[in-house]
């Protein structure tokens, strides 16, 4: 007997299993009113009985399913927010080993226990429309669902610290990048779904597909980005026409807000300013840095106030909240940043590494040197 055919006797077991149960129930017995969570499992058994006993036989800190990429990045700022406070989960968090597989990831950990109550975590952003409607709490896990009105869920599930428990998680189709929040090294998975992108680009009026023209300047990491960008694009029905030039016309391209879409790299001075201000502000309309004409007026009222303040802190909370706006707005793609590597001699002494890449050997802050 295969598999499906196996499935399917399973099926009809089941059901009969569910019939029976029903009359039982109008035969005098007392009434069972399930839960909805209780009504899902059963669809779920129901649907794929296989695929159900094996996720239920598995432990409950490895009976993690495939999750959202928003869930697993706001969990991992709770966890952050957390460890800012508390050493002891700081010190604990480390312990966490992942281990990669073929077909899932695992993270396991091995350290001291951590006692007490379970905390309790919630997505405090959610989507429009998503509201809390089970909240499963065990001795050593808790799983959080959000739904919306059309039925689509965000599952949040996170496990206790305690000396062998893992979660398992099984990435699939979704793209791995290497995250920092709040000091700690973590993964961000971005689901690919070509489909759930369709859709979106049919509800803008895109249904049939659109044409779009990209300009970069002609070096090797801008036109390996835009071959990269055309062919996932392609995916969703967007056509994407690649126009390198050299600097001097990519930029007047750019600068002149006449380019559907364009690709750069940006650096200067390691400071916000150069930034946030140059790249964001509607003071840079025609600059290289602005030329996509992005505006946004509460932008620009604290990108000013942050160039008036005389305080770091100041500075740093009006940068804060124009980065938030910023990122809501989402004005542009930020897809990499570049890892700058020197090698440098044993004799070589006081050499710094700039942010900005720049080069220098004397400054008011060092004086490079070299022994023989």
């Amino acid at each position: 007997m295969t598999d499906q055919e196996l499935d399917t006797l399973m099926r009809r077991v089941l059901l009969d299993s569910l019939k029976l149960d029903a009359e039982s129930t109008a035969s005098g017995e007392l009434a069972f009113e399930p839960t909805p969570r209780y009504q899902r499992q059963m669809a779920a058994m129901v649907k794929d009985p296989l695929k159900w006993e094996r996720r239920r036989a598995r432990p409950l800190w490895k009976n993690v399913a495939q999750k959202a990429a928003v869930i697993l990045l706001v969990f991992s700022l709770s966890l952050g927010s957390l460890m800012a406070v508390s050493p002891t989960v700081r010190a604990a968090v480390v312990r966490w080993v992942t281990e990669w597989y073929e077909t899932h990831i695992i993270y396991r950990y091995s350290g001291e226990q951590i006692t007490g109550e379970m905390p309790q975590y919630e997505i405090s952003e959610l989507p429009q429309g998503y509201t809390e409607t089970i909240r499963d709490v065990y001795e050593a896990a808790v799983s959080v669902v959000y739904e919306s009105p059309s039925g689509n869920m965000i599952c949040l599930d996170y496990t206790y610290m305690q000396q062998g428990a893992a979660n398992i998680f099984v990435p699939g189709d979704d793209e791995i990048l290497n995250v920092t929040v709040n000091g700690i090294q973590g993964q961000f998975f971005l689901p690919h779904d070509p489909e759930d992108a369709k859709k979106l680009l049919a509800e803008a009026g895109y249904g049939d597909g659109l044409t779009l023209d990209l300009y970069i300047s002609d070096t090797e990491v801008r036109q390996n980005m835009a071959v990269l960008l055309q062919a996932y694009w392609a995916q969703v029905g967007v056509t994407l026409n690649i126009h390198a030039s050299e600097w001097g016309t990519f930029s007047e391209v750019a600068m002149s807000n006449n380019a559907d879409v364009y690709g750069m790299s940006w650096t200067w001075y390691p400071d916000p300013y150069f930034f946030l201000n140059k790249l964001f502000s509607t003071d840079e309309w025609g600059g290289i840095g602005n030329g996509q004409h992005y505006s946004n007026a509460k932008v620009d009222e604290l990108l000013q106030k942050a160039l008036e303040a005389t305080e770091q802190s100041d500075r740093a909370d009006y940068y804060k909240q124009a980065l938030a706006l910023i990122v809501d707005d989402l004005p542009g793609l930020f897809y990499a940043n570049e890892n700058v590597i020197y090698g440098v001699d044993g004799r070589v002494h006081d050499f710094i590494q700039r942010a900005d890449n720049t080069v220098k050997f004397v400054t008011p802050e060092n004086n490079v040197w070299v022994t023989d």
